[in-house]
């Protein structure tokens, strides 16, 4: 997706207001190559992935098609910086979710657990739904 078509669609389900993150993975394309029982190769590709799972109260979806929990893939996963610190508990639900441009060809995610306070959780170069 383009960053006109990514921001078109956080913005559609965007409004996270009393909404939070289900679930997130970060998971890279290395693999083990297993030549033979002694001789075991890594590949390492460089290559992180990230997939969120954004849940939103149930209210804010009447009406639509959209379901409770979205799913997102992130591809070519950058400058992961997930700090979470300070938020839990009562402070856990999110207020915002916006997609920036980040340099040439990359975007960057960034969620707000209250008004105005963005925090970047990584760039990326395209997003799958």
């Amino acid at each position: 997706m383009t960053y006109k078509e990514v921001s078109q669609f956080i913005r559609a389900v965007s409004g996270f207001h009393d909404g939070f993150i289900k679930q997130i993975s970060i998971y890279s394309d290395d693999w083990f190559d297993w030549r033979s029982p002694n001789d075991v190769g890594h590949i390492i590709t460089g290559n992180l992935h990230a997939e969120i799972h954004f849940a939103q109260h149930p209210t804010l979806l009447k009406g639509t098609t959209w379901p409770a929990v979205q799913r997102y893939i992130f591809r070519q996963v950058e400058d992961v910086m997930l700090d979470f610190r300070g938020i839990h508990g009562e402070r856990w639900p999110l207020f915002d979710v916006r997609i920036q441009k980040y340099g040439q060809g990359r975007m960057r995610l960034e969620c707000s657990w209250e008004q105005g306070a963005y925090r970047q959780l990584f760039t990326f170069a395209t997003m799958e739904t």
